[in-house]
């Protein structure tokens, strides 16, 4: 089998409303959040992976305000895509080895991945962190 993946080198940006940007982020923020998405099939040859990422940003921030919160949500979506990127060489490897890759677990262990650094920034930088990060139930695939 032969892997198709394909991760963007940006995120979507979208201006919208504060209410948006809360509801996109399940009420976590009103100024920015990003989204990270990973649609798969795994039933095909080559087995099909699209990263798809959306940044949302209140459309009444402005000046040193709307920089700040554009910048903290770059480094979400660069901590993303570094996370998609080992993914897709993980996820080679294994084919290569021919081993079963796995699709399914690897995002599982991704999303967690990601809710772990995204912890660690917050706490990082705002001093406290609103994640609450849940390991998969599987073994992490090798």
């Amino acid at each position: 089998m032969k892997l198709k993946m394909t991760i963007p080198s940006t995120t979507t940006t979208s201006y919208v409303s504060a209410e948006e940007v809360k509801k996109k982020s399940d009420g976590i923020s009103d100024k920015g959040y990003f989204f990270g998405e990973i649609d798969w099939d795994d039933a095909t040859d080559p087995i099909v992976v699209t990263v798809k990422c959306t940044t949302y940003i209140d459309k009444t921030l402005t000046g040193k305000q709307k920089k700040d919160v554009e910048a903290h949500e770059h480094q979400h979506f660069a901590d993303f895509i570094t996370l998609a990127g080992q993914m897709k060489k993980d996820i080679e490897g294994a084919l290569k080895g021919g081993k079963d890759p796995q699709i399914q677990d690897r995002v599982n262990w991704l999303n967690y991945d990601k809710c772990v650094k995204s912890a660690a920034f917050h706490r990082q930088t705002a001093g406290y962190s609103a994640e609450m990060c849940f390991k998969p139930s599987s073994d992490r695939p090798k």
